[in-house]
């Protein structure tokens, strides 16, 4: 953020911008100044850029005011709003979390039925398997019989 500094009508015995350098020193300053100018002159001019510091503050405070007021009375009932906000927000946070816990119930018993489901499905398939080996036998049998020689008995014997 770039500060800036209020021009003083007259001018000083010091550039008004060494006051915002970084490096900033008072003993510095004050040696600088005393070697161009008296002490009385250095205290004249700090003191007249003070007054003109000061009121240049006033000034900026004043235009600042009639915003800073607007601000208050706009948040003047912001607290009875939230206040009454409260409520309903609670409300519907408890509906909400009942939901959930509702979701979350159904949600396990779908997952159990998905296993159970997936349970059924491999013993169906296991059972299919089984029926599929019984009717191979069950042909094999069949198909065993057809070629096996047939033994007539002799009642002479």
């Amino acid at each position: 953020m770039s500060v800036s500094l209020p021009d003083h009508p007259r001018p000083l015995c010091f550039p008004n911008t060494v006051l915002l350098e970084d490096d900033f020193s008072v003993d510095d300053f004050v040696g600088s100044c005393k070697r161009r100018v008296s002490i009385d002159t250095l205290r004249s001019d700090l003191e007249s850029y003070f007054k003109t510091l000061k009121n240049s503050m006033v000034e900026l405070i004043n235009h600042d005011y009639a915003d800073f007021l607007k601000l208050s009375s706009n948040l003047i009932g912001v607290d009875n709003a939230i206040s009454d906000l409260l409520t309903p927000l609670g409300q519907l946070r408890e509906e909400l979390l009942s939901l959930k816990l509702s979701l979350n119930t159904a949600i396990r018993s779908m997952e159990g039925r998905l296993v159970h489901r997936a349970e059924l499905r491999e013993k169906k398939s296991l059972l299919n398997n089984l029926l599929s080996v019984t009717e191979s036998v069950a042909m094999l049998e069949r198909l065993l019989r057809l070629h096996e020689p047939t033994l007539t008995v002799d009642p002479s014997r």
